[in-house]
């Protein structure tokens, strides 16, 4: 016959963690005490002190933020500033900006221990353990940026903060900037402003040979002109007209006096002259007449060519304005890109600096006195926990031996242990020999 250990019974009440504490209170006073003790000896002498430092930013719209389109509408919009906070931590948390840092301050220097020639790439170890150490996150409902950095040593933990910050400006303008507009704007200047001085070119050698089409009211200048040249050339062709009439008169006049007549002789000489007057003036108004129906040509074709000649000139003049407005709003936007670039060398940003990051006073790791604290707690629970297991091991044996009895005063016999933990009865009349693991 075999006997199990009775198992426990009841619950953990207050009533019996004060008889346990009043009961093994020594036992609980040791092990709450090495407990402490063991953190204390931890904390105070085997972790090493970290200090941290943090800055704070501010990110603000600035002029890298405000986007512009190239073609069409230069209407610029600003994007949202959830997305900028998003972008900006994302930037910080990239792996060039961390090396950026690390080259920075020299990985050596930041973790002594790298300097081993065993050390295999110290610059890609030295920004794994620059990221564990490392936090930026950005304050809710804000546009600020809280950066921090943990090291043993507070001064290197201030210079990685300031060096982090500095580094964030570069990377940002970099990141929402156009590095490679500045030099597209100047060739796409120089080359514009070729096409505009060939079309100035065009256009002065077209007005130089047509200054009529300079005026506005060319058409009407021209008719002007060619009606006075026909007035003119009508007014000449009358006066050649009177002029032959003067001379077959004179001719006429000539022809009827006699050749032995002393007074008609005189006579004849005046009408030579007068002949001869009249034939030179017949002569210089067929030089007018000519001149002026070459003129009035002229003034005829002119007329009639203005229209065409017109269209291209207007053509010639919307290209050349066209040159100038596309040349005027590169030169713009080169002065633009000139200034931002200029102020991105200057590492001009939207980021402001709200704190600096200086060295700490007192390590933030490990808390002494939240270490403590959590070691006096968990003393407590140790003592408590391992007074409850003697205290319930106690129990289940005397409720075992109660058992026993029981059993021996009904029934006499011999209670052995078997196997541990397991007993088996056996009879007074029977002889001890090894223990019997069947019997019921």
């Amino acid at each position: 016959m075999k006997l199990e250990p009775a198992q426990p019974r009841g619950e953990i009440t207050l009533g019996l963690l004060i008889d346990v504490a009043k009961k093994r209170r020594g036992l609980i006073a040791a092990v709450w005490l090495s407990t402490i003790l063991g953190v204390a000896f931890v904390t105070f002498f085997v972790l090493t002190p970290t200090y941290q430092s943090t800055a704070v930013v501010l990110v603000k719209l600035g002029r890298e933020l405000v986007y512009s389109p190239e073609l069409g509408d230069r209407t610029a919009f600003f994007t949202s500033m959830d997305r900028i906070i998003l972008a900006e931590l994302e930037i910080l948390h990239s792996d060039d900006l961390l090396r950026d840092v690390v080259d920075s301050l020299d990985p050596v220097r930041l973790y002594p221990d790298l300097g081993s020639d065993d050390v295999a790439n110290p610059v890609q170890l030295a920004v794994q353990r620059f990221r564990e150490a490392y936090a930026a996150t950005a304050v809710s409902m804000t546009e600020v940026i809280r950066i921090s950095f943990r090291h043993p040593d507070p001064e290197i933990a201030a210079d990685a903060v300031n060096v982090l910050v500095d580094r964030l400006k570069e990377h940002h303008l970099r990141a929402f900037g156009e590095p490679q507009s500045t030099a597209f704007l100047q060739v796409k200047v120089v080359r514009l402003q070729k096409e505009l001085e060939e079309s100035e070119e065009k256009l002065e050698a077209f007005q130089s040979k047509r200054p009529i089409l300079t005026v506005d009211n060319a058409a009407e200048m021209l008719e002007q002109e060619r009606v006075r040249i026909a007035g003119a050339l009508k007014q000449v062709r009358n006066e050649a007209a009177a002029l032959r009439e003067s001379g077959a008169f004179l001719k006429d006049e000539q022809a009827s006096l006699s050749p032995y007549s002393h007074s008609d002789s005189l006579l004849e000489a005046a009408l030579d002259l007068q002949i001869v007057s009249v034939v030179a003036e017949q002569r210089a108004q067929v030089m007018r007449q000519r001149g002026l129906e070459r003129q009035l040509a002229t003034a005829t074709e002119k007329l009639q060519t203005l229209p065409s000649h017109l269209s291209t000139y207007r053509a010639i003049l919307r290209e050349r304005d066209e040159n100038a407005r596309i040349y005027e709003i590169y030169s713009r936007w080169i002065e633009e890109a000139l200034i931002s670039e200029e102020m991105d060398r200057k590492k001009i940003a939207n980021i402001s600096v709200i704190q600096k990051g200086r060295p700490a006073l007192e390590p933030s790791s490990p808390n002494k006195l939240l270490n403590l604290a959590v070691g006096s707690v968990l003393g407590l629970v140790l003592g408590f926990g391992l007074a409850l297991g003697l205290e319930r091991r106690e129990t289940e044996e005397a409720e075992v031996e109660a058992e026993v009895s029981e059993v021996l005063r009904l029934k006499p016999g011999l209670i052995r242990e078997a196997e541990p933990n397991v007993w088996e009865w056996v009879p007074l009349n029977q002889s001890a020999g090894p223990p019997n693991t069947d019997a019921d």
